[in-house]
């Protein structure tokens, strides 16, 4: 079975209608009802609101239940207004074809269709892990378009496909003096600069392979960024005595992004103390690896290659991060690419789904759905 044009027409027009009407991570009201709305329209699938996410479910009865994710929520561009330039409305676009394909087709399993909120934050897919025993799942599967690879084509590999991340939020606090009497306070532009200094070895990217940092070893690839730095304000009659510094940290495992978090902590304990200064931390943004077992990997070759359908095995991670690896481990699954071609960057103003794009992630999610495996 394929979709009619009309189909085609009128998931062009709901990509385009959630491309218009952007929402921001745990803001997807919206985004959500529209979804939810053209769902009924057009199957005759079962709704599941879970609040701020739903799934929908094609019931056969059967033992085995595959499911398929879309992300649903936008970034916020340079003008900082809500836009879709990531393509998670092309993803809802691509699960919501799935479902009208597979319909009323009799497959010999179950299909839940997963839209998700909150991805860009790292919220959703942990928050979402509940419906995988509510709707008893056994494998769950996704993807998500990427520019500068080969157009229709999945992309993957085996081990880290996507890297594990946090955000660090160090807050310090001394004691504020006089500009003319600093010695009577405790600056914390210090120790925020000693960091920065101890830390920027971590900028450096050398590739996937162990590394040492502070004398501790790590397995893979570790990065640490500088987001930003605020000391005090522009009061030159003021020595401040409070200062904030915040980082993205990185790693290709969780393991190692855990390790190497707890070392960053403990240096940045000392020097704070060596200051004479408090200091309280807090992670934000977190995301695991997104990983796919070579079982999996597979699993997806044989699919794809017995539906006729281009694919790649990648040589290294993708160094961003996704939160469809809070699935994985809970239980098995893959995330693979959907290649853009040269198109223009993720998270930049100019983006905007590839409407062509539709037909090929569609038969790769429908490739999987209806495999006799």
């Amino acid at each position: 079975m394929t979709l009619t044009d009309q189909q085609m027409t009128l998931l062009l027009d709901l990509r385009h209608d959630l491309h218009e009407n952007p929402q921001v991570s745990e803001h997807e009201s919206g985004t959500k009802e529209r979804l939810m709305h053209f769902l009924s329209q057009h199957t005759s699938v079962k709704i599941v609101d879970k609040g701020a996410y739903f799934y929908a479910v094609k019931d056969e009865g059967e033992k085995e239940t595959l499911a398929f994710r879309a992300d649903m929520d936008s970034i916020v561009n340079s003008h900082f207004v809500a836009h879709h330039g990531c393509g998670h409305d092309g993803h809802s676009t691509i699960l919501c074809a799935l479902a009208m394909l597979l319909d009323k087709e009799k497959l010999g399993r179950n299909i839940v269709y997963l839209f998700q909120h909150a991805e860009e934050n790292g919220v959703g897919a942990k928050q979402c892990c509940e419906m995988l025993k509510e709707a008893k799942v056994d494998r769950i599967y996704g993807l998500h378009n990427w520019p500068h690879l080969t157009k229709n084509t999945a992309h993957f590999k085996a081990g880290t496909l996507m890297c594990a991340s946090s955000g660090l939020k160090l807050h310090f606090e001394g004691q504020q003096s006089h500009a003319s009497e600093p010695e009577k306070g405790k600056n914390p532009i210090y120790a925020i600069g000693r960091l920065v200094e101890l830390w920027r070895p971590l900028s450096v990217f050398h590739g996937y392979s162990p590394v040492e940092f502070a004398g501790e070893k790590f397995d893979d690839m570790i990065l640490a960024t500088i987001i930003s730095t605020a000391v005090g304000e522009d009061n030159f009659g003021v020595s401040p005595g409070e200062g904030d510094l915040n980082l993205t940290v990185r790693a290709a495992r969780s393991k190692d992004l855990n390790h190497l978090i707890e070392v960053m902590l403990k240096q940045a304990q000392t020097i704070a103390k060596e200051e004479g200064l408090k200091l309280e931390h807090s992670l934000t943004d977190t995301f695991p690896d997104t990983s796919n077992s070579i079982s999996e990997v597979k699993r997806l070759g044989k699919i794809f290659s017995s539906a006729g359908l281009a694919y790649d095995l990648l040589d290294e991670p993708i160094r961003s991060s996704e939160d469809f690896g809070w699935y994985t481990k809970e239980i098995e699954g893959a995330f693979f690419f959907l290649g853009d071609g040269d198109y223009a960057e993720l998270h930049s103003d100019d983006f905007d789904f590839p409407d062509d794009e539709i037909p090929y992630g569609l038969a790769l999610f429908a490739a999987i759905a209806r495999a006799k495996d």
